[in-house]
């Protein structure tokens, strides 16, 4: 059969590409009822509207390619000799975030994320793997980012300031249907919130405000998706590479050994 390299991955990548999946896609990422981001823009806009469509189609062909070439990594063995362009240095001092695992540690995973994003929640595995990999060596912070405020960053924000902020977080994240009211204080509840505070925090105007700062400090430094990952300051290239993130954290603690062991002998 004469066909070319192109059509040929077009044919199997996108043979699943068809109305009904579109439309399962656009409720999964909750395309529907937040609208859905154009490209290299803040913007959203209604997946109905003209560009609403052609966004929602980019973003569908996206995932259906990433799902594909993340199918082929693990089926064969794939070797990349080309030496990787440098990470991007970024300066995380203004941007709030939760920490957990070494707190003391002079190295630091760094993730942003929204967890009503599918995209996001198909991704955490990978970061938990990490997590128990390096929870002793490693802080972990987590910043929430989204170009909206949502019931899941209210309820996070809210949840922190009781000291409950990863029990919450780890709710959300495993919850596999929509996050409503009637599930957000369900689970403040089963957590030991104090309700009535938790109550008042999630409506407060202060609660919207440091959400809304701190998106807008993450925006000044040139983010754009989710979900992000940095390391020491340093932007990952492909959030979803475990090796890639593994490789920088063992980087950064050889180079933090190295510097403890040059003071002590000074």
């Amino acid at each position: 059969m004469n066909i070319s390299p192109e059509l040929m991955i077009d044919s199997i990548v996108f043979r699943n590409l068809n109305e009904n999946n579109l439309i399962k896609f656009a409720k999964q990422s909750y395309f529907d009822t937040r609208g859905i981001p154009v490209k290299n823009t803040f913007k959203r806009v209604d997946i109905n509207t003209p560009l609403g469509k052609e966004s929602l189609l980019l973003h569908y062909k996206e995932s259906l390619m990433a799902k594909f070439l993340d199918s082929l990594k693990k089926v064969y063995d794939i070797k990349i000799n080309l030496t990787p362009p440098i990470q991007p240095l970024v300066n995380m001092n203004l941007i709030h975030a939760n920490y957990k695992g070494n707190l003391e540690s002079e190295v630091t995973f760094w993730l942003l994320s929204d967890i009503e994003c599918q995209v996001c929640k198909e991704a955490k595995p990978i970061y938990d793997e990490i997590y128990d990999k390096y929870n002793n060596s490693v802080k972990f912070a987590f910043s929430y980012y989204s170009s909206e405020i949502t019931l899941s960053s209210l309820a996070l924000e809210s949840a922190k300031k009781q000291g409950k902020f990863w029990e919450m977080y780890e709710r959300l994240n495993d919850y596999e249907n929509r996050i409503d009211n009637n599930f957000v204080y369900s689970t403040a509840n089963e957590i030991g919130l104090n309700m009535t505070m938790f109550n008042s925090d999630i409506q407060n105007s202060r609660t919207y405000k440091n959400i809304e700062d701190n998106y807008k400090n993450i925006n000044d430094q040139g983010f754009y998706g989710t979900p992000t990952v940095i390391v020491n300051n340093r932007v990952i290239l492909d959030s979803f590479s475990k090796i890639e993130i593994e490789n920088r954290i063992e980087e950064e603690l050889n180079k933090n050994k190295n510097h403890t062991f040059n003071k002590l002998i000074e």
